[in-house]
């Protein structure tokens, strides 16, 4: 058994998800990173002495050359003396996915995983909110007085951060679990009651973080599976998907009226003005954008952007937020990697979503790796479209909860290629005997 365990790499795969969900809660309960440090090491030990250096593809070696040229070498928080902790977990993840690329067994562990933890967030945000004495006890017992004020304002604000400091991490982690739940209940012919159950679960939580664009995303996200993965009778479900969404934007008012938590959320969808700046994200892209322009092909350097707001535009913002992120992981790569950079890993991320896209568009997404599997790469399209999406207006390529999960999903698409690979070889082998 425990042999099994190690050949599958679960045992880096759990310490992996040990740090990913410990990293997202840590800012609330823990006052420095050492644990997170900690499993990170014992993992990237453990990992790194499996890789096989003689297997690496044109893919990884893509990834590997970013990461010297524009994440270590070019990184403007070590040129002041500020250790970049991204520099570790970038190094690690290329290394996770080297190894992981000939296993599909760990997939399904990541998605049920994944969903968990979102149902565990969402669970939270419910609760906090229909019930704000257990909000309060959790919020004066366990949240770091650091971010107290800030969780607690927050709330008062209509904005559940659940068991997260920011109402938007709260938001990613749900809409995870929440296009994870929709994309069972397309592909799995079992329980599917329980399936479209949990996703309306998930949704209400999602809605009642507050935040639009990981909502909007993550409809949009699966959407896009569900088109790309929708080969038969293609028209009919399009028009099945366009009854459903009538008939949510009629009820949604009727909605509103009967769970008055919801109008937070149906207020911002709903607030013209707040469109026009993008929620005050104009002029964070107007900064990205000022400084492209200094160095249009190289950019100004990984985490520049970061460095720079410090003195421009971050001393309007309190002080943990002088230095902010551009809220648009496209223009804040043009403005520290330059064309060069964006285009690289630009590359790099919609490679695999192209190629899968294209497999289940030929052959179906039941014929890649059997029908038991089916649900699980739709799983992984769906998290990696959401990714892509997301980065319009959050930060996903710098926020580790996010990109951990992306270099895991394309991982994951990659060793479904592989194995279908393999699969199709062994078919045409068959035929020809």
């Amino acid at each position: 058994m425990l042999q099994k365990i190690k050949n599958n790499n679960f045992i880096g795969i759990a310490l992996m998800l040990l740090y990913f969900y410990i990293g997202e809660i840590q800012h609330v309960i823990f006052r420095n990173d050492l644990i997170v440090i900690m499993a990170l090491g014992f993992a990237a030990i453990l990992l790194f002495s499996k890789v096989n250096f003689k297997c690496i593809t044109g893919y990884e070696a893509g990834w590997i050359l970013a990461y010297f040229v524009f994440i270590i070498f070019r990184n403007s928080r070590l040129a002041i003396g500020e250790f970049d902790i991204n520099i570790l977990y970038y190094g690690y993840l290329i290394i996770i996915m080297i190894i992981l690329r000939n296993k599909i067994e760990w997939i399904p562990s990541l998605i049920r995983f994944l969903y968990f933890i979102a149902i565990v967030h969402a669970c939270a945000t419910i609760v906090f909110k229909l019930f704000p004495p257990l909000f309060n006890f959790y919020a004066s017992n366990f949240v770091s007085p650091i971010y107290y004020s800030e969780v607690v304002a927050r709330y008062n604000a209509g904005q559940i951060t659940g068991l997260c400091v920011n109402y938007g991490v709260n938001a990613g982690i749900i809409a995870l679990g929440t296009g994870i739940s929709a994309l069972y209940f397309i592909f799995d012919d079992r329980k599917k009651m329980r399936s479209m159950f949990l996703t309306l679960f998930l949704l209400f939580g999602l809605l009642l973080t507050g935040k639009r664009s990981p909502a909007i995303f993550t409809v949009a996200s699966i959407f896009i599976v569900y088109m790309i993965s929708a080969k038969k009778r293609l028209s009919k479900k399009v028009f099945n998907l366009l009854l459903i969404i009538t008939f949510l934007l009629v009820v949604s008012p009727l909605v509103t009226a009967v769970i008055p938590q919801l109008s937070v959320f149906f207020d911002r969808l709903l607030d013209k003005q707040d469109w026009m700046t993008l929620g005050g994200r104009t002029e964070l892209y107007d900064e990205a954008l000022r400084l492209f322009k200094n160095h249009k092909l190289f950019g100004n350097g990984w985490m520049s952007y970061f460095v720079e707001t410090e003195n421009t535009i971050g001393r309007v913002y309190e002080a943990q937020y002088s230095r902010m992120m551009a809220h648009n992981i496209y223009l804040q790569l043009l403005a520290e990697t330059g064309i060069i950079g964006l285009s690289t890993f630009l590359y790099l991320f919609l490679c695999k979503v192209i190629t899968i896209s294209k497999r289940i568009l030929n052959i179906s997404i039941d014929s890649l790796c059997g029908q038991e599997y089916s649900k699980y790469i739709a799983c992984l399209l769906y998290l990696l479209i959401f990714f892509l999406l997301y980065g319009f207006s959050g930060n996903p390529l710098y926020d580790a909860y996010m990109y951990f999960i992306a270099f895991l999903c394309m991982a994951g698409l990659q060793s479904v290629i592989i194995y279908s690979n393999k699969r199709m070889s062994k078919y045409d082998e068959k035929i020809k005997s």
